[in-house]
């Protein structure tokens, strides 16, 4: 990212302790990158040396469909090294102190902060995507003796356009064995941070986004928009609306965005093509003085997660969320308590039975009414089929006796949690009862 020329020295501002602390955490944020990148390096040392050792034994000149059938052992040995060394990671990182915002990243990764000015939505990039559409990128690139057309024709460094990233072995050490990077005098991936700050958080900051390219893409794949920044800032301030949390605002802008994605696949239409995949996605909203307009104040209420959009409209904000009203089912009788079961009258068998029709267990809807529980002895004599119906019958009548209590309501805690409302105590007791006497 280039920077702007220094003013003359006549005109140099006086560099005070607040812009020393400027440049004290900016370096911890470029220092926290480099950690990261080092560590990453020295979890892939052991596989590194077994990936060298490998590669000793397998004689060069051989193509691969030959190294695959000559030295089977040897090549899927080399496939899981690999696959141990090639994870990499773009990153983003915000930090706040100060009433300042500071901000680092590698890759395509974004962040946006947006303010009102106004009345007005005024968006802005933060970060700087690193990747082969960026200008600088392939100036750099260049010093290295890259051929730039190449790669910005191809958009690919290897098997990504991140010209930035965390780990990525072989777009690094290993760059060599591209031919595509392997006229570089240097490694043509790095992991230094772009960090800029501190930007002054003032009151017309409403909200700050993060995501991966995983959102902004899909968005792009899908619509052709050339505001694709824009599309997602109105997208976070339509869910604020709505929402009564920021885990609400964020997971309502994905599911916006995947159900695009996913609509316009199915469509069929000239968009569909580039819709076949995508990236996983995160997004991550970190609130300002943007009004969130159904927060409650119940702690209990702040998990709740609204899955509804709508056109952005501050002069709509409602004071209360909306309210949705669930029927309770009636409640069934509880003044005469059932029997568990009738005693048997038949000589036959010493055991209870009762009809095939009484042997399914029903739904809560279903129910029998107390009034045919109580007549089924007429027919219990009937029908006998063994002690497996018998069985069946009693665990389907415990059910039966302790669906038909009253449901009790139950106030959430400050958690937002309700305790369990079927308690399986009494069934357990009645139902080890019958099977001891079936025994």
């Amino acid at each position: 990212m280039s920077t702007p020329p220094f003013p003359s020295r006549c005109q140099r501002p006086v560099v005070g302790h607040q812009d020393m602390d400027d440049g004290k955490i900016k370096g911890v944020l470029q220092k926290a990158f480099l950690s990261v990148e080092h560590q990453s390096n020295e979890a892939i040392d052991e596989a590194l040396a077994d990936r060298i050792s490998v590669k000793f034994q397998l004689p060069e000149g051989l193509k691969d469909y030959e190294l695959i059938n000559q030295y089977p052992d040897l090549v899927t040995r080399l496939q899981h090294l690999d696959s141990q060394i090639a994870g990499g990671t773009t990153a983003v990182v915000c930090l706040i102190h100060k009433e300042k915002l500071y901000l680092g990243n590698v890759g395509d990764s974004r962040a946006l902060l947006v303010t009102r000015v106004n009345g007005k939505l005024n968006v802005k990039q933060i970060s700087t995507d690193h990747n082969t559409s960026n200008e600088d990128e392939l100036l750099r690139l260049k010093q290295l003796g890259l051929d730039t057309q190449k790669l910005s024709k191809g958009r690919q460094l290897g098997g990504h356009e991140n010209t930035r990233s965390l780990g990525d072995y072989f777009m690094k050490g290993g760059y060599k064995e591209f031919d595509i990077l392997s006229m570089a005098i240097g490694e043509p991936v790095i992991a230094e941070p772009d960090v800029i700050g501190g930007i002054p958080l003032t009151g017309e900051c409403g909200f700050l986004c993060m995501f991966t390219n995983g959102l902004y893409k899909s968005l792009e794949e899908a619509t052709a928009t050339a505001h694709v920044n824009h599309d997602i800032a109105y997208m976070v301030a339509a869910e604020f609306n709505i929402q009564s949390t920021l885990s609400g605002v964020a997971q309502g802008v994905v599911d916006k965005v995947l159900r695009i994605h996913h609509d316009t696949y199915l469509q069929n239409n000239i968009r569909a093509k580039f819709c076949d995949k995508r990236d996983d996605i995160t997004l991550l909203v970190r609130n300002f003085n943007f009004p969130l307009g159904n927060a409650l104040k119940q702690v209990a209420a702040t998990s709740s997660y609204r899955p509804v959009t709508v056109p952005y409209n501050e002069s709509k904000i409602q004071d209360h969320p909306p309210t949705l009203y669930i029927p309770s089912p009636a409640p069934q009788p509880s003044d005469t308590t059932p029997t568990l079961m009738p005693a048997p009258t038949s000589p036959v068998s010493s055991s209870p039975v009762s009809s095939p029709q009484a042997s399914t267990i029903e739904s809560h809807d279903s129910l029998p009414s107390d009034q045919d529980r109580s007549s089924s002895p007429s027919t219990q004599n009937t029908n006998s089929s063994g002690d497996n119906d018998s069985k069946s019958n009693m665990v389907s009548c415990i059910i039966n006796t302790i669906s038909s209590k009253e449901e009790s309501e139950e106030e959430p805690d400050a958690d937002g949690m309700i305790k369990p409302y079927v308690d399986f105590t009494d069934f357990i007791t009645k139902y080890n009862a019958v099977i001891a006497n079936l025994e």
